[in-house]
């Protein structure tokens, strides 16, 4: 219900209806600085105490050396993460560090996306369906 009434973005239209629930509920809201959800996409730099780094995609990291070294050092500390990260397609690449390959990989998958979009505008006006 609250989607239908808040004009924004929908992309974020979850946040702002979970602010809002939040608010309603009555629960007490604790604020939590920057370090625990660092916004590293647009970021020349990195805090030490950085917690959780919200990177949007794994473009972001590999676009980023700063990043880049974060994860290294991430992994190096908790090598149990690197098996993990070698089930994802996107996340193998950056870390056997192969960038072209990650960015044909992204290349791909907007390919994929436009084309979805682009079929599913076909078939909303297609007389045929």
């Amino acid at each position: 219900e609250i989607r239908e009434q808040i004009a924004f973005d929908p992309f974020h239209r979850d946040q702002i209806a979970f602010a809002l629930a939040l608010q309603e509920s009555g629960y007490s809201i604790m604020d939590l600085d920057e370090s625990y959800n660092f916004p590293a996409r647009k970021r020349s730099y990195l805090i030490p105490e950085i917690k959780f780094a919200h990177y949007h995609d794994v473009h972001t990291i590999a676009g980023s050396d700063l990043l880049k070294a974060w994860v290294q050092n991430f992994i190096s500390a908790n090598p149990e993460f690197s098996e993990l990260l070698l089930t994802d397609n996107y996340w193998r690449k950056l870390y056997r560090n192969k960038p072209a390959a990650l960015k044909i990989l992204w290349l791909k998958e907007q390919i994929r996306k436009i084309w979805q979009r682009n079929l599913k505008k076909a078939k909303a006006v297609s007389p045929f369906h």
